[in-house]
């Protein structure tokens, strides 16, 4: 028989450890190595096992030292150990951020014990394994990219920049050189322009595009 995959568990909510626990533990391929409550403690663990452990199963957010950080010490220094994230957030942003912090695959919360388990297997071989409902959204993209390659004027651009910066309309009709109106106006065309909702998503759509 191979030698069970060893891994170490990460996650700040002790009912998502014990949880994930009484999955895996009955699993012969898998042999729980150690759990942690945050990436800080990861660390040390991979430091007194440092050829001991071959998957990390990590969340996100998790305090003194979050997943990303995490992910990212553990490429580092400990490149043999595949990092699989488990998350609340389907968001694309979140997955970029896995990927250019070195980790090999990412699930939703509420993935089923096969498929989690089958995860476990693909990473630690060395391949990938994301959640279905971030493919969708990858592949969405990949075949929309008109929809998500909004063209926005020069003008827009500029408002848009200046959202971001947190500015009010009168800051940055101020800052342009231009009236009140018609920056609302501009305001009222990005909203629609980028189907968004207010101000907040704005805001948060051109630090995310970097604008």
């Amino acid at each position: 028989m191979n030698q069970p995959i060893r891994i170490i568990i990460a996650d700040d909510q002790d009912i998502i450890n014990e949880g994930l626990k009484t999955i895996l533990e009955n699993e012969a391929s898998i042999q729980i190595k150690a759990i942690a409550k945050d990436g800080l403690e990861v660390i040390k663990l991979l430091n007194k096992y440092p050829n001991e452990i071959d998957v990390a199963v990590l969340d996100i957010e998790m305090p003194n030292m979050n997943g990303i950080e995490t992910a990212k010490h553990i490429a580092e220094k400990f490149p043999h150990v595949k990092v699989l994230f488990l998350s609340n957030y389907d968001e694309l942003e979140f997955v970029k951020k896995v990927l250019e912090a070195g980790g090999s695959g990412y699930l939703l919360k509420n993935t089923g014990r096969q498929r989690l388990v089958n995860a476990i297997h693909k990473v630690a071989k060395g391949e990938e394994e994301f959640d279905q409902k971030i493919v969708e959204k990858i592949m969405h993209i990949a075949r929309n990219p008109q929809k998500d390659e909004i063209k926005i004027s020069k003008r827009e651009r500029e408002i848009l920049h200046e959202i971001g910066l947190g500015k009010t309309s009168a800051e940055i009709s101020e800052s342009l050189h231009i009236s009140v109106h018609t920056v609302d106006t501009h305001r009222r065309n990005l909203l629609s322009k980028l189907n968004l909702n207010n101000s907040y998503q704005l805001v948060r759509y051109a630090i995310e595009h970097n604008i």
